[in-house]
C-alpha cells in the first residue's frame, strides 16, 4: 500500500536543496546543524527530519558521522552538472518514489490528466488517503514540471554514448581502441570503456574545460 503522506519534497525542491548546499557552502559536505536556513525549516521542527528522509530517498545526500550530510555521487551531478548529465540525473531520482515511477510509465511525456482524474487515479489505484490526496496532487505536479525538459533529452540524441555499444559484435567490443560512430573507444586498465569525440577546430578554452571536467571527476572519484 502507497504511503499516507508523500516524500517531505518534490524532486524539484530536493534538486534545489542540494544546488544551494554546494552554492552557498562551496563543499559537498554541510554540519547539520546549517540545513534549518537551506530546508526554509527550524531544527526542532518535525518537518526538518522529514525533509532530511526525503533527501536521503532520493540519494542525493548521506549521512555521515559527527553529524554531517553529505552530497552524493548522484546528487553532485545536480549541484554541479557537466554537459546534460543533470537530466539524466533527475529523471533517476524522480524513478526513486514509486508513486511517480509508476505514473511515469503511465504518462510518458509527462503531460498529466486533469487534477479531477489524476486525484481519482491516486485514489482508486493507489489507494492514497482522501485527506492526504491534495498534498500527493501537489508533489506529483510539482516534480512532474521540473522533469518535463529532461524527458525531451532522454528520449534519444544521435550517436548517444550511453546506447552506442548496443549494436557492436561481441569480437568488436574486445578491441583496446576503435572507432565507432565517430567515438573513439579505450578500454580502460579497469575494464571499463571510455569513449570521446574530437572535432577539429577546438579552442585554448575548449581544452581548458576538458581538463576541467576530468579534474572534477578526480576530485568526486576521491572524496
Amino acid at each position: 500500500m502507497t504511503n499516507k503522506y508523500p516524500l517531505s519534497l518534490s524532486t524539484r525542491e530536493a534538486c534545489k536543496v542540494v544546488k544551494d548546499i554546494y552554492s552557498i557552502h562551496k563543499s559537498r559536505e554541510i554540519a547539520t546543524d546549517l540545513m534549518p536556513e537551506i530546508l526554509g525549516v527550524k531544527l526542532t521542527s518535525s518537518n526538518f527530519p522529514a525533509k532530511i528522509i526525503a533527501l536521503v530517498k532520493y540519494g542525493l545526500i548521506e549521512k555521515k558521522p559527527n553529524k554531517l550530510l553529505s552530497i552524493t555521487e548522484l546528487g553532485m551531478k545536480i549541484a554541479h552538472p557537466f554537459g546534460d548529465e543533470i537530466h539524466e540525473a533527475k529523471l533517476k531520482i524522480f524513478r526513486k518514489d514509486e508513486v511517480l515511477k509508476n505514473l511515469l510509465e503511465r504518462y510518458p511525456n509527462a503531460v498529466l490528466p486533469s487534477p479531477e482524474q489524476l486525484k481519482a487515479t491516486l485514489r482508486n489505484e493507489f489507494k492514497i488517503d482522501i485527506k492526504t490526496i491534495e498534498l500527493w496532487y501537489m508533489f506529483i505536479q510539482d516534480s512532474f514540471e521540473d522533469i518535463k525538459e529532461s524527458l525531451k533529452l532522454d528520449s534519444g540524441t544521435p550517436g548517444e554514448v550511453k546506447n552506442i555499444t548496443s549494436n557492436i559484435d561481441a569480437k568488436s567490443r574486445t578491441s583496446a581502441n576503435l572507432t565507432i560512430n565517430n567515438f573513439q573507444k579505450f578500454e580502460l586498465p579497469s575494464g571499463k570503456n571510455f569513449y570521446f569525440q574530437l572535432d577539429e577546430g577546438y579552442s585554448l578554452e575548449d581544452l581548458e574545460f576538458i581538463t576541467d571536467f576530468f579534474e572534477l571527476k578526480k576530485k568526486r572519484v576521491k572524496n
